[in-house]
């Protein structure tokens, strides 16, 4: 023991203490010591060849070049795409100030150079009666659509009207395209229920049909109108949580005491709608259709009105300036639009307030100048 132990000592005596120690505790000292290093290698970076830098370089000037040319692209993109925007949204669908602009004297003109003729209703419906006869472009079942810009102000400078929807029963039904609405309708009478029957309702029940329905043998989701009638309308409550939106509403005009006038409303009526622009939003448009081309002038004329007279309901009492800014004849599968004057079929309140415009207009000028 003790000579393997001298043995090992004078082979390794770096690694151990020449003090004399216990054997234990010179034997844990070599075995539990570092060993020394017995390779070093170098720590020194060589620099890469003349023509790998110059290959990196060539890289790195190319990725910037294609970074510069994306953020580039990618402005103007976004340029292009706002602008496109505010000409959708922010621009009103007729020129502004043509006072300067003359009158045209041919059919054939440049819009940008000369006033844009304003017609009436009749006129414009004929003129697109012919673009859609059979020798042109032969589509007799094309939608006509009523085309209004409305002024949302208010009497306060940062408030302005809310969005608004409805439906107008139109004089003359005609076929716009969508499914016909299903009808369901409340009312304890029962010779109401019979002539609501009558008039086309899928559904009208009494006070059996709440239980129905809480029992789950008639479902609202078959349904896409609720009405009621305002003699069962407070008897309603239990069921209102089923309902939720369909719930009859005599805002939305699902309450009513005529019900045959109800049901023929939503059943064969017109849906319309008045979307505010986002970037501009004293402004708002509504485009509905009244009637195809095939139909007689005049009667879709009468839903034209029947159309105007449901927008107008939703001014505001309180508002001072003209509701409709302006109103177009449009229709399918053309990009053709016709100006019409709404004066002979707005009410005697909106007529005098565009009276009174132009009036102040030139006193202000006067003033001014």
């Amino acid at each position: 023991m003790n000579k393997n132990l001298a043995w090992l000592l004078g082979r390794v005596p770096a690694c151990v203490s020449i003090t004399p120690r216990p054997v234990i505790q010179r034997t844990s000292t070599l075995l539990w010591s570092p060993p020394p290093a017995l390779i070093q290698g170098a720590t020194r970076n060589y620099a890469a060849r003349a023509h790998t830098r110059a290959k990196k370089e060539k890289l790195k000037q190319k990725n910037k070049a294609a970074k510069k040319e994306k953020e580039a692209v990618s402005k103007d993109f976004k340029q292009q795409l706002l602008t496109r925007i505010q000409k959708v949204q922010v621009q009103s669908l007729f020129p502004k100030n043509e006072s300067e602009k003359p009158v045209a004297v041919d059919n054939v003109y440049f819009s940008s150079s000369y006033k844009w003729p304003c017609m009436d209703v009749l006129t414009a419906i004929k003129n697109f009666k012919e673009v859609h006869h059979p020798t042109m472009f032969d589509n007799p079942k094309a939608l006509v659509k009523a085309y209004f810009e409305l002024d949302l102000s208010t009497k306060k400078k940062t408030q302005f009207m809310d969005r608004f929807a409805g439906v107008v029963e139109v004089p003359h039904v005609f076929e716009t395209g969508k499914p016909i609405r299903t009808v369901c309708l409340f009312c304890k009478d029962k010779n109401l229920i019979e002539a609501a029957l009558a008039a086309g309702a899928n559904a009208a029940v009494g006070l059996e049909g709440i239980k129905m329905f809480q029992e789950g043998a008639l479902d609202f989701e078959d349904y896409d109108i609720i009405l009621a009638h305002p003699d069962i309308l407070t008897e309603l409550a239990p069921i209102r949580g089923l309902i939720i939106k369909k719930f009859p509403n005599i805002k939305r005009g699902t309450v009513g005491f005529d019900v045959v006038s109800l049901v023929n409303k939503f059943k064969r009526g017109v849906d319309y709608e008045m979307n505010p622009s986002i970037l501009n939003p004293r402004q708002g448009l509504v485009q509905t259709p009244i009637g195809t081309v095939d139909m007689p002038a005049s009667e879709i004329e009468k839903n034209f009105v029947a159309v105007l007279d449901a927008v107008s309901s939703h001014k505001l009492a309180n508002m001072s300036n003209a509701f409709f800014t302006g109103g177009a004849i449009t229709s399918e599968f053309s990009n053709e639009r016709f100006k019409v004057s709404l004066d002979p079929y707005l009410t005697d309140s909106d007529e005098d307030i565009e009276k009174e415009e132009p009036a102040k207009g030139v006193k202000t000028a006067a003033v001014n100048a």
